[in-house]
């Protein structure tokens, strides 16, 4: 049982997805990814990169990842169960796998990488890997925005003393 799933990425830092937000699939680009996928001899989990040009629309493949990603734990925040499906389609599992609950729109984050962006935002301080290039009210208007309908990726809200505390933490560490 093969399945794909589209996630787009708004903001990055270093390079690195800050967010995430759940698109609905594509037939055009869910069959072009199939067709690559079997040229290139992949099964299992893998995770293809893809940039779209905003003026044409235009998608471009620009690598394949054959591995979980750095965004399992935004994806799993939206639904997708990825470390879960390892057992199914390495066939420890002889059944088909179970279903996604993806909401095309939803949103993922990470709380720790979204105040790194607003503070370095602040500064005047993001390079050419941070995406989009935002000034600081734009990035705290984004950051507002993923805490209220976003999910953060560790899910901090669910034990918040702790969770805010290593978020400190880590932040003064970095800064």
């Amino acid at each position: 049982d093969e399945r794909y799933a589209f996630f787009e990425v708004p903001r990055k830092l270093d390079g690195v997805a800050v967010s995430i937000v759940a698109r609905a699939t594509d037939e055009s680009l869910e069959r072009n990814c199939r067709r690559f996928a079997a040229g290139l001899g992949l099964s299992g989990v893998f995770h293809f990169d893809l940039l779209q040009d905003t003026a044409s629309g235009q998608v471009y493949f620009l690598e394949a990842n054959g591995r979980l990603g750095g965004t399992t734990g935004k994806v799993l925040a939206l639904g997708w169960d990825e470390p879960a499906s390892l057992p199914y389609v390495h066939g420890a599992i002889c059944a088909d796998l179970p279903p996604a609950d993806l909401h095309p729109g939803a949103l993922a984050y990470n709380a720790q990488a979204a105040l790194k962006f607003l503070l370095r935002s602040m500064r005047g301080a993001l390079t050419t890997l941070d995406h989009p290039d935002a000034s600081s009210f734009e990035a705290a208007t984004s950051l507002l925005r993923m805490l209220v309908i976003g999910r953060d990726e560790v899910d901090i809200w669910r034990a918040p003393r702790w969770a805010l505390a290593f978020h400190a933490q880590r932040l003064q560490r970095q800064a």
